[in-house]
């Protein structure tokens, strides 16, 4: 019994000893070694090689613009992000607004847990509003901006 309690002491005092040592070896390593200095070369130069062969084609087709075109200004942009956002935040908000159902359920008259099911259930409530606030505040400026435009 006292001989297993000493090997299992003599493994957690091995462990980090056993660490320190790859950290030594680690960092005794010559950081600029020639065969590194090598390497690092020959990617950059293979770096500017390919950024020298692949910018002229981009000046020669020119940049796309890689969005929609629903999504060409600003505003439609934030608005479209939002909406995004929100469609994406839906099922969680009703994942955890299931959550503190169950939390509420499972409470059974425990006045902590019931507190702490009314906090769950309270700042699910406040996150759903504010994630759909701001989608549908998006959405009313882009229109507003849309037609101040025109």
């Amino acid at each position: 019994m006292i001989m297993s309690i000493f090997k299992k002491l003599a493994c957690v005092v091995a462990e980090p000893l056993r660490d320190a040592r790859r950290i030594v070896q680690y960092a005794s390593r010559p950081a600029l070694s020639a065969p590194r200095i090598r390497s690092f070369l020959n990617m950059l130069i293979v770096g500017i090689v390919v950024w020298g062969i692949a910018l002229p084609v981009y000046a020669q087709t020119g940049l796309q613009n890689p969005l929609n075109s629903n999504f060409s200004s600003v505003p439609a942009f934030i608005a479209g992000a939002l909406k995004a956002l929100a469609m994406i935040a839906l099922p969680i908000i009703t994942l955890f607004l299931v959550i503190s159902g169950f939390l509420f359920i499972t409470a059974q008259g425990n006045q902590q847990k019931l507190d702490t099911a009314k906090k769950n259930f309270y700042f699910v409530i406040i996150g759903a509003l504010l994630i759909l606030g701001a989608w549908i505040l998006a959405t009313l400026i882009a229109g507003t901006i849309s037609q101040l435009t025109r």
